[in-house]
């Protein structure tokens, strides 16, 4: 476990657990967690991992659950399914050829290296946006 750059936290799930029992029930957001992490762990990769720590704690199966009170995770999941945490982006012709390229990337690779390069969900999710 990495120790946060004040020292007060042990780790991540630490942090979270200080911030819901702490912050005021209207700057419970997405945002200010992030931020709260971004200034405790700079080096974290939270924002890309931030839906499997979601899991680890709200899950009945996730490694931190039990340090968790109900109302806890409920808190968790109030934050991670506000508006805020989802970013709302135009799907652009550039992001739709860039797409187009992707594919035609992934299906040569396909073909010379006999496996998956795995990135039909995120393009199958600008696909189905636009």
């Amino acid at each position: 476990m990495a120790k946060s750059k004040s020292g007060k936290y042990l780790c991540i799930p630490d942090l979270i657990k200080d911030f819901i029992n702490t912050v005021d029930k209207g700057h419970l957001t997405f945002s200010n967690l992030t931020t709260k992490i971004k200034k405790e762990y700079p080096d974290s990769t939270w924002k890309e991992h931030c839906v499997t720590w979601r899991w680890q704690i709200a899950d009945t199966k996730g490694p931190y659950y039990e340090r968790f009170t109900t109302k806890e995770r409920k808190v968790i999941n109030d934050i991670f399914n506000a508006d805020k945490y989802y970013k709302v982006t135009d799907i652009s012709p550039e992001m739709l050829a860039l797409c187009k390229s992707l594919i035609e990337l992934a299906l040569k690779y396909d073909s010379i290296f006999g496996k998956k390069l795995n990135v039909t969900g995120e393009i199958g999710e600008i696909l189905v946006c636009h």
